[in-house]
């Protein structure tokens, strides 16, 4: 299934001065996010909590529009998800008529399996002879 950001809150969006709906991405006022994320990630899918058949929505330069997401908010990308490098910003951005705004309650990325850097494999192979070479000498 894999992990999901914003998992515990209704929506998430921009707050910008003035009158705006501080859960959803407003076009009038040209409301963007970037994400990013310090490890390379596939992000599988994103659930919206207010899309309308006028709207859509740019995620990572994917347009998406209402029907492309299913009968209950939900856009699962193809081909097996959205790849995104790390450190890589992902802008995410409203569109429409004026007044117009869309928000998402979560997004599910693919479960992240940390890798060590190689120093620290080395370190742990160095370790390991050390211990092997002491057993011998014992």
């Amino acid at each position: 299934m894999g992990s999901i950001l914003n998992g515990t809150a209704s929506s998430f969006g921009i707050n910008s001065a003035g009158s705006d709906e501080t859960a959803m991405f407003d076009v009038d006022l040209s409301e963007t996010l970037t994400i990013a994320f310090s490890q390379g990630v596939t992000i599988l899918g994103v659930k919206f909590n207010s899309f309308t058949g006028s709207e859509t929505f740019s995620f990572g330069g994917i347009s998406i529009a209402d029907g492309d997401a299913d009968g209950s908010n939900n856009y699962v990308f193809t081909g097996g998800g959205l790849t995104v490098g790390a450190n890589v910003g992902v802008v995410l951005e409203a569109g429409g008529p004026t007044g117009s705004s869309v928000g998402i309650e979560s997004i599910t990325i693919d479960d992240v399996t940390a890798i060590p850097e190689p120093s620290s494999v080395a370190m742990l192979g160095v370790g390991g002879v050390l211990m092997w070479i002491r057993r011998r000498r014992a």
